[in-house]
């Protein structure tokens, strides 16, 4: 398997194990919903990106063009090394019975 700094994996019924690929800087997802593909409309996207600076390698999430989540690594010769510092930057309350 590659090493990529984004790592994308995919479960749906009709696979018999995950499905994943990987990127390095930026990774983009369109979920369509409808009736085929066809007849489909874009309900949402999102983006995982990838940000190297001197001192730190950052992760940031968006759902819709919002970012939703972050997390920073410390940059070691280019490589995001420890544990990161998440921050999410904005919290849904989800009911029981939203998954169902």
């Amino acid at each position: 398997m590659r090493s990529y700094p984004i790592w994308n994996r995919v479960q749906a019924c009709i696979y018999q194990s995950d499905k994943s690929w990987g990127a390095k800087d930026d990774s983009n997802v369109e979920i369509l919903i409808g009736t085929s593909a066809q007849n489909s409309h874009t309900f949402v996207t999102t983006r995982t990106l990838r940000v190297v600076t001197e001192k730190e390698t950052i992760f940031k999430f968006y759902v819709d063009g919002v970012k939703i989540k972050e997390a920073r690594f410390q940059n070691v010769k280019g490589r995001a090394t420890g544990d990161p510092v998440m921050e999410t930057f904005n919290s849904v309350d989800f009911n029981a019975g939203d998954f169902a």
